[in-house]
């Protein structure tokens, strides 16, 4: 059984409460942290009410102070702030834990229309400021958008989509990244763009092959060397496909 190191994601936009528990489904047992952001209340009476979503994992607290520190010193498995991305994760930062520091980064937060909140996607502003604070430097984020083959869709044009994608890899990223989008087949989705973001990028050793063979193939090695859930199952996700079907580099080469 592959030794899997202990890990921490936050995500931004609980919505069903699909990717904390299946982070914390796919992980082993005390190997993950997650800590989720979501500031509408009735998204989180869905997700716990008719989703099937723990509602114990639901922390109330009074202030982003408080919901940083309950996490800090918090347990590992996942846990629910009622409040914006944005000030959780300035008073993260503010607390300057060395220890504290997120691997993984889900941005999947949208409004009624499908945009994403302009604050989450602002190279200046306290979010991707204070989000850079908090990355361990290999850190990867992602962002889901809701865009067409056309290039654009409801997350905004493909101008607009360039600008959020270029803010985060402006702020977050440094000079050895490594950015890439893929999408999700046509016959599983209605149209989400992802773009991951490797903050250091690989070690130059790695980098003999194209990012696109590199992801594919470790794809396909993280699935068969996983180690089983308590069902007697691997990472049920197929990410080495969506490589096959969609990658691209960004900025397109």
């Amino acid at each position: 059984v592959t030794e899997l190191p202990k890990m921490r994601a936050l995500v931004i936009g609980l919505g069903a409460g699909s990717i904390p528990l299946w982070l914390q489904h796919t992980f082993p047992e005390n190997k993950m942290a997650v800590d989720a952001l979501e500031i509408d209340p009735a998204v989180v009476k869905v997700a716990t009410e008719e989703m099937g979503f723990p509602a114990s994992a639901v922390r109330h607290t009074a202030s982003p102070t408080e919901a940083a520190e309950d996490a800090i010193r918090g347990m590992r498995g996942v846990r629910v702030y009622l409040l914006p991305g944005e000030d959780f994760v300035e008073a993260v930062a503010a607390q300057k834990d060395e220890d504290y520091k997120y691997d993984m980064v889900f941005i999947d937060a949208f409004d009624k229309s499908g945009k994403v909140p302009p604050v989450l996607v602002d190279g200046q502003g306290t979010f991707l400021q204070s989000l850079n604070k908090v990355l361990r430097p290999n850190a990867t984020v992602v962002l889901n958008l809701l865009v067409g083959m056309t290039g654009s869709g409801s997350s905004g044009t493909a101008q607009e989509i360039e600008d959020m994608v270029s803010a985060i890899a402006t702020t977050c990223c440094g000079d050895t990244s490594e950015i890439f989008t893929i999408r999700t087949p046509i016959n599983e989705s209605s149209g989400n763009q992802i773009y991951g973001f490797l903050k250091a990028g690989r070690e130059p050793t790695e980098r003999s092959k194209p990012l696109k063979e590199a992801l594919k193939e470790s794809a396909e090695k993280v699935n068969a060397d996983f180690p089983a859930d308590s069902l007697g199952q691997k990472i049920r996700f197929d990410f080495a496909r969506r490589v096959i079907f969609s990658y691209q580099d960004w900025p397109k080469a």
